[in-house]
């Protein structure tokens, strides 16, 4: 990560923040799901956003989650 700051760091350089917020997104968010084993509502919660923010940012970036949310939200009988 620190190549690609360095990389992107210059006289011309313009809006980084977006950019570098969205790289992050892009290393951390996997990082917590694999954590998480694939659940959504829990990798929201330790982030401290909505599931449907995190469902947004995912498809935002192209990415894919493997566990389904919605068989998180079912109590067991």
């Amino acid at each position: 990560m620190e190549a690609y700051i360095s990389q992107r760091l210059g006289p011309d350089a313009r809006d980084l923040y977006p950019e570098m917020h969205r790289e992050l997104d892009r290393f951390f968010l996997p990082c917590v799901l694999e954590f998480t084993s694939g659940n959504q509502n829990q990798a929201a919660r330790l982030l401290g956003i909505a599931r449907q923010t995190l469902r947004q940012k995912l498809r935002d970036l192209g990415l894919h989650a493997t566990h389904s949310v919605e068989a998180d939200d079912v109590e067991p009988s």
